[in-house]
């Protein structure tokens, strides 16, 4: 035997292929990993040139084919799929057996590591786990679970199925038998380890072979670990057997870079290197973020295709984290036209075919709750009409059990048409109900065969025609995969039929498995091409000799990634495992090492140029660091800068070239010779709507036409609407013009509670006058039963919905308790008051041109002094979010209660104004103290008013007596008989100026929305702005970054009666 050992490139595969030419008289094998073995015949076939017929390139897994064809049929091979599948139901029928993963056995991704953790176990030959020197209990009970699960998945197997380690062991066994290969000349290549069965095979053929040569990555750096220990371990298995010779020297290196060669020999001892230098084969960049270093690297590789005559196949990119880069990649390399191949695999449990199946399984073994039946049809697959006006009304009545889905439908509003949604509920209904049918007639004591199963889901498949719309999809939109997909679901039903089809499950645990098989199953994607970019992950993707190779992403965490274990213990389990040889080797020492040798490979795989980036930000701002690697690689070369290039050398596609223009544009320099570029778009007719785009686009418009504007909105109109559109006018047409509305929820919302407090509160002094009662003199029992019988009556008035539920029943109980203590608030505040209330729900109308403002005054409380009445206006809010601002008036922010004083004075003329608030009904729970005055105090000062008060103390007085600042926001200084600072009051001119202000704001604001006034700029007063709570942000366009608010100055109560005053005048 031969072991032939040399740095990585030296040349170890040539040197296979020139003692495969010399043997072609007899019989030979070459021995690949899985993944090169089609590369690898390509090649040789291209330096043999004839002779290819003398050769086979196999891999072990061929080979177990080839030898085991026979045995193979009575006991066949499962893969990782089969495995996973296997395993979920060992351990499903096994978990009360568990000990420390007793509760985490379902949690996703358990079972796939669990599966690499027993592969594991099998590569390195672990049977028995030493617990010597493992004296953490939490190791040991994980390893004790998993030697259980381990015993479960042998004892399922044995004499049905083999795993791809056992049968490398009857391999061993029946080439020992057979002596197939006797005499041939065997010849293994392009590995960097074998596992322990490997190694054993390779003894066989060693045994019988004529000749064996392996070769093996080798240098004097600590990355060739496992290949040393390999080496050791061939050499001892070997050597009962025969010689070894060890050939050291390499044999022939690939011509490639000077500076990339320097790179490889000095990558490990970057520290004797004194200063970095400059390269032209070695370039490093930094990039502000990733869709910059994205565009160039787009640009370096059509410099190098254009002016350097290279095939796009002669490059490739890695990165850590290919999902990371996925999204930049295809935007920017279709805006350049570079072909290029992403190397991953597709997730199948993301596709809506196997979303469809597993979510019928959950709607089969469950209530039809509104987010199960939805997430089934929402597939877009079941031939059911009206999806989502379907889902509109299920929200909106809570349609969530099977029972209300198997009734018709009687229950809606005008908004919905119970016809067309009764059809579409049948269509629903029907197919799920054959498919319950079907499997209740295989039911044996609530399970089902799988394979019944399987036949089940098959069968429905076909009889929606799953295939025609699968690959109508894929006509319409490209590169979807869909039949793909297809085509996997049915390899996984096959499977578990072959794997698992005479066991009896029940509907959730069939719903596990095929949803755990799902989750491990990927699709492999082919190349559309040969002369494309290769782009790839540096754990997954095993590069060719390129000329040109792309690490980007080269950032700590990303390159490589953070490493994660992959099996069931963790990094701190890891640390006991130093003293256990195997479990060292098999999950610490490998991964290790394989890590950096994957990063050393990448770096020293391009023959004339490569190039490595990172980025200093990401998509979020946040500030990135080098890795490791690329700071390694800094030692040897300099950072180059990014030298900017006239618009001319920067031309590369007509897309790409358009985007340049836009820019010049936008950012007026001394380079002029983009306008013959632009002239040529004009001249050619290319793509005009897009230039015009580029150019013209303003995503806001300003007004609409005043017919269009006269048309759409309802003249009649309140204050509150007044307030929204001067808020923002885009908001407004988007709730009042388009009638855009959020969607109705089978609930109680905002509005419901606060129609439910405004009624209770008005229904409440009609409960008194029926009592003969007053809020003053009513006891607390007779209280506490007006209370209810007002809630219980508002309810019933107020619940469109039809709400009958415990949700109703608490939000009931919740409600009685919040009106009790408004209503012991607002009698608190009438004791402590001469006022009395008047009025309850006061309606008002006031014409402003062709707009009539309506609306109704919640309360009306007055004092009568010698001849004159004074009046207080009190306005209910839900919550106490809405205080009441003189600045927020003055910019017409806040209407509603200076129109509600001015309506009233003007139907009442005689009325003398004394104040205006609002009042909080849903006020914060309060925790009191023991003390009777505190506990009074806290409870009622929530629900503290919140306005303006005129200045005159008498009548201030009258409203809170003794002036505590506990009712309104008035104090009294007791030093100078001044009010404090904080205190609220206007003169009766002020209150003049400030209504007389409001008047003029409303005629003005319906003025503008008349003309047709929809501008997207919101105000911004100090911190607030329209933006905060707005449901339509999402709609409008507005960008906070780059669009202008309509920025208000935040002034002083006392400029802002000034300046009310002088507009009076």
């Amino acid at each position: 035997m031969e072991i032939l050992v040399g740095p990585l490139g030296s040349g170890k595969t040539y040197a296979c292929y020139d003692k495969i030419k010399q043997n072609l008289d007899n019989q030979v094998i070459m021995i690949v990993p899985e993944q090169f073995n089609l590369e690898v015949q390509k090649d040789l076939a291209n330096f043999l040139g004839t002779g290819m017929l003398h050769a086979q390139v196999l891999s072990f897994n061929n080979l177990v084919q080839q030898v085991m064809k026979n045995r193979l049929n009575q006991t066949p091979i499962i893969d990782d799929l089969e495995r996973i599948i296997i395993l979920k139901k060992v351990v499903e029928d096994h978990k009360n057996e568990l000990e420390f993963f007793k509760k985490a056995y379902d949690k996703d991704g358990f079972i796939e590591k669990i599966n690499t953790t027993l592969t594991k176990y099998e590569q390195f030959g672990i049977q028995e786990v030493d617990f010597n020197g493992i004296e953490n209990a939490v190791v040991k009970s994980k390893i004790k679970d998993v030697k259980k699960i381990q015993t479960w998945f042998n004892e399922y197997i044995e004499q049905k199925f083999l795993t791809a380690e056992r049968s490398l062991n009857v391999l061993k066994d029946m080439l020992n038998i057979n002596q197939q290969y006797k005499n041939a000349i065997i010849i293994v290549d392009g590995f960097y380890t074998f596992t322990a069965m490997q190694q054993q095979v390779l003894v066989e053929l060693y045994k019988m072979a004529k000749e064996m040569m392996i070769t093996l990555p080798m240098d004097n750096y600590s990355i060739f670990y496992n290949s040393t220990k390999t080496l050791e371990a061939i050499e001892r298995k070997i050597k009962p057997f025969g010689e070894i010779k060890i050939t050291k020297q390499p044999l022939k290196q690939i011509v490639k870079s000077e500076d990339i060669v320097y790179l490889s020999q000095n990558y490990f001892n970057t520290y004797k290197i004194k200063s970095a230098k400059n390269s032209e084969s070695v370039k490093l960049y930094k990039y502000k973020n990733m869709r910059v270093e994205v565009e160039n690297v787009a640009k370096q590789i059509k410099h190098l295709v254009r002016d350097k005559n290279y095939y796009y196949s002669d490059i490739a990119i890695v990165t850590g984290d290919i999902n990371l880069y996925r999204s930049t990649i295809t935007d920017l390399f279709k805006e350049y036209e570079i072909p290029y191949f992403l190397d991953q695999k597709r997730l199948v449990h993301t596709c809506s075919l196997v979303s469809l199946i597993l979510n019928l399984l959950d709607v089969l073994s469950s209530r039809w709750t509104h987010n199960i039946i939805m997430s089934l049809l929402k597939c877009y697959i079941l031939p059911v009409d009206d999806i989502d006006y379907l889902e509109n009304y299920i929200i909106t009545y809570g349609i969530s059990t099977k029972k209300r889905w198997q009734e018709e439908w009687q229950v809606g509003t005008d908004k919905f048409d119970l016809q067309r949604l009764n059809v579409a509920r049948n269509q629903v209904v029907t197919l799920i109900n054959n498919i319950e049918t079907k499997i209740n007639t295989y039911k044996k004591n609530g399970k089902v065969l799988v394979k019944d199963l399987c036949r089940i889901m098959y069968e429905f498949l076909e009889d929606i025609h799953i295939y025609d719309i699968l690959e109508r999809r894929d006509a319409e939109y490209k590169n979807t995969n869909q039949l793909e997909t297809y085509k996997v679901v049915m390899q996984t039903l096959e499977r578990l039929v072959d794997v698992l089809g005479n066991d009896y499950v029940n509907l959730k645990i069939y719903k596990k498995i095929l949803n755990i098989s799902f989750r491990h199953k990927k699709m492999g994607i082919i190349p559309i091409a040969q002369d494309i970019v290769l782009i790839g992950e540096i754990e997954r993707t095993r590069l060719p000799q390129q000329k040109a190779i792309f690490i980007i992403g080269a950032n700590q965490g990303v390159f490589p990634k953070n490493s994660q274990p992959n099996t069931i213990f963790s990094n701190v389990d890891l640390s006991w495992f130093a003293n256990a040889t195997h479990l060292n080797d098999a999950f610490i020492n490998m991964q290790l090492y394989s890590s950096e040798l994957e990063i050393y490979i990448a770096l020293t795989k391009a023959s004339d140029k490569l190039t490595v980036s990172y980025i200093v930000t990401d998509d979020k701002g946040k500030s990135k660091r080098p890795s490791i690697m690329f700071n390694r690689v800094n030692r040897l070369f300099n950072i180059s800068e990014i030298t900017p290039v006239n618009f001319t050398e920067n031309i590369y596609t007509p897309e790409q070239t358009l985007k340049e223009i836009v820019s010049l544009v936008k950012t007026p320099s001394d380079d002029l010779s983009y306008k013959d570029a632009y002239s040529w778009y004009i001249k050619n007719n290319y793509n005009n709507s897009n230039i015009l785009k580029h150019f013209q686009f303003n995503p806001h418009q300003n007004y609409l036409k005043s017919e269009v504007a006269k048309s759409i909105y309802n003249y009649r109109l309140s204050a509150t609407s007044l307030e929204k559109f001067r808020k923002c006018a885009c908001s407004y047409f988007i709730e009042y013009g388009l009638k855009v509305n959020e969607r109705k929820v089978f609930k109680l919302d905002n509005l419901d509670i606060g129609n439910i407090f405004h009624s209770i509160l008005q229904i409440y002094p009609e409960k008194l006058k029926q009592i003969e009662r007053t809020w003053i003199d009513v006891s607390e029992e007779q209280k506490h039963n007006l209370v209810k019988e007002c809630v219980t009556q508002s309810l019933s008035i107020n619940n469109n919905k039809k709400i009958d539920d415990g949700h109703i029943r608490y939000m009931a109980h919740r409600i009685e308790n919040m009106s009790l203590r408004a209503i012991n608030a607002i009698t608190y505040q009438l004791k402590n008051s001469d006022f009395t209330p008047s009025d309850y729900e006061y309606n008002f109308e006031t014409t402003f041109g062709d707009i009539v403002i309506s609306g109704k005054i919640d309360r009306i409380d007055i004092f009568r002094k010698e001849d004159d009445t004074h009046i207080k206006i009190l306005d209910y809010k839900l919550s106490d979010k809405t205080q009441f601002n003189l600045v927020e008036v003055y910019y017409a922010l806040q209407l509603q209660l200076l129109l509600y004083m001015d309506a009233y004075l003007r139907e009442n003329p005689d009325a003398k104004q004394a104040g205006l608030y609002y009042f909080a009904i849903k006020a914060a729970e309060i925790k009191c103290d023991d003390l009777k005055n505190k506990e009074q105090l806290n409870l009622y000062k929530p629900f503290k008013l919140s306005g303006i008060t005129i200045d005159n103390k008498e009548i201030i007085n009258a409203i809170e007596k003794g002036i505590n600042n506990q009712i309104i926001p008035v104090q009294i200084k007791k030093s100078d008989g001044k009010y404090s600072k904080n205190s609220i009051v206007a003169s009766g001119a002020q209150l003049d100026a400030m209504r007389k202000h409001v008047y003029t704001a409303i005629k003005k604001l319906s003025e503008q929305m008349l003309a047709g006034k929809i501008t997207a700029m919101p105000y911004k007063l100090g911190n607030k702005t329209a933006c905060d709570y707005c449901k339509y942000i999402g709609i409008c366009g507005f960008d906070k970054e780059v669009d202008r608010y309509d920025e208000l100055e935040n002034i002083s109560k006392e400029t802002v009666l000034e300046k009310m005053e002088i507009q009076e005048e």
